[in-house]
Formats: structure tokens, sequence, C-alpha cells
């Protein structure tokens, strides 16, 4: 009895899990408000088009929806007074279930309205999962009173205080290739800059000199830790759910298998002054 009652359930369980699959797919082909606009039907059914081009090519995504545009475009049919409809090709394509795509300069001031703002997708500033921070504010409002707190240290006169250190910065980085320059040795532009820029951004920010510039072999790995963990925010904006758990981690496990990530979380963590 009790063997038949689970079979039972398993199978209206079943049931209820393919029904809803065939609704949603339903729903996000024909009835959704989006399913007039082109683009592939795989991207229209499901987010794994955006996954595979995002997580498994990772980066790609954005060259995907270049071609996309090429080979939708946008059917534009308005309608003149005669009631005749004319058929153009415009610059907007669908590339998931919910969100589209707009190629065209022109539109730029009415996304970007101070008139008529609009409020972030809480589904893209999931990425980092910090909602207290500017980045991850969704709400317009709030963000706007998030950004006049930043105001006065992004000023001229804010900025200016800090340049005693930029010109300190500066020497020492000439100083750096002077020292490669003598010893005969070849110096990593691409860490240099980096550990230049992270000591400045560091110091400005959170008040303490890293001093990358200082040991260059700290500097590249350090590019190299931030390259490996920014390649991942690509997995989070679809996967945020795994924040939790990784949150729980071992530092040293998930230094060994997520390269970057411990640095990260602890750049999240208010640093105690010294």
């Amino acid at each position: 009895m009790l063997s038949l009652i689970s079979y039972e359930a398993l199978a209206s369980a079943a049931l209820l899990a393919v029904g809803g699959i065939a609704y949603t797919a339903i729903y996000r082909l024909y009835l959704d408000p989006l399913a007039m606009i082109p683009g592939p039907k795989l991207a229209a059914l499901t987010f794994y088009y955006e996954i595979y081009f995002n997580v498994v090519k990772p980066g790609m995504f954005v060259w995907e929806i270049k071609r996309l545009h090429e080979v939708y475009g946008m059917l534009y049919r308005p309608t003149d007074p005669s009631g005749i409809s004319n058929l153009h090709v415009g610059p907007i394509v669908r590339i998931n279930p919910r969100e589209v795509h707009i190629s065209d300069l022109s539109f730029l001031d009415q996304i970007y309205s101070t008139s008529s703002p609009r409020n972030k997708d809480e589904y893209a500033t999931s990425t980092l999962d910090m909602k207290l921070s500017l980045g991850g504010t969704c709400q317009h409002e709030t963000h706007k009173g998030r950004r006049a707190a930043l105001t006065p240290f992004l000023s001229k006169m804010g900025v200016a205080k800090l340049e005693p250190f930029v010109v300190e910065k500066v020497g020492q980085f000439c100083r750096l290739l002077e020292d490669c320059k003598t010893q005969g040795v070849a110096v990593n532009l691409s860490d240099a800059y980096f550990a230049f820029s992270q000591d400045i951004v560091k110091q400005y920010g959170f008040g303490y000199d890293e001093n990358l510039l200082g040991d260059t072999k700290r500097a590249a790995a350090a590019r190299k830790n931030l390259n490996a963990f920014m390649l991942k925010t690509h997995f989070n904006v679809h996967f945020g759910w795994m924040n939790l758990p990784l949150v729980l981690l071992p530092q040293k496990a998930i230094k060994a298998f997520i390269p970057g990530l411990d640095e990260f979380m602890q750049f999240q963590k208010v640093r105690s002054p010294s």
C-alpha cells in the first residue's frame, strides 16, 4: 500500500513537472510579450543558450549577440494612416527568455534617461552578491543616495588630496623600470600597471597601501587571480545561489579550487585600522 502511494505520488510529481516545463516553453515561445522579437528559438526558450556562450565558452556571448544582430535584426512593421504595414529591419534581438538587446546609438537617451530613470535588473546585479554596495543597488533612488555620499571623494578637491601619493607611486614605477633596465631584466608592463593602479585605488578607497609595486611576483599573482575570478563572474550570473555554500567553505579549500575568490572574500571584509 505504501509503495503504491509512493508510486502515485512520484507519477503525479513527474506529471506536474512535465506540465510545468511544457507550459513554460509554450509561454516563452508564443505568449510572452517578447515572443514577437526575432532571435533564435533556443535563446527564447532557455537561459542555457546564454550560459553556453558565457560559461562553456567564457566571455563569448557578447560576440554571439553581435552575430545575432547580423542574422536576425528586428522586423518592424509601422502602420501608416492608410493602414498599410511596411517591413523594416531594425536593431533589436531577443537574447534570452527575459531580455532583448538593442544595437542603436540613437536609443541611448531613452535607455539612460534622466527624466525617466530605470531600476537595475536584480538578475544582473546578483553576480557578486553585494546588495548593499553601490554597484549592487537596484532601486534608482537608493542608488542615487549612495552615489551622492561618494561625491565628495570623487570631487576635484578630493582627488587632489591624493596627488602626493600618486606622485610617489609614479616615482616608484619609474624606479622599477630603471632597476629592470640596469639588471637587464624584462618587465611585464601588464603586471606593473596593474600594481600601480591597485596601489592607488586601495589607498584612496580603503586607506592602505598594498605596495604591489614593491613585489612584482605578488603583483603577477594578484593579476592572474583577478583575471581568473572575473571569468567566473559569468558563472555567478546564472548560478548565484552557489555564493552561500562557497562562503561556508574553509578558506584553504576556496584558495585551492577557485583562485582569486579567497582574495575577493577578504576584500569584501571591512579592514580594521592597524
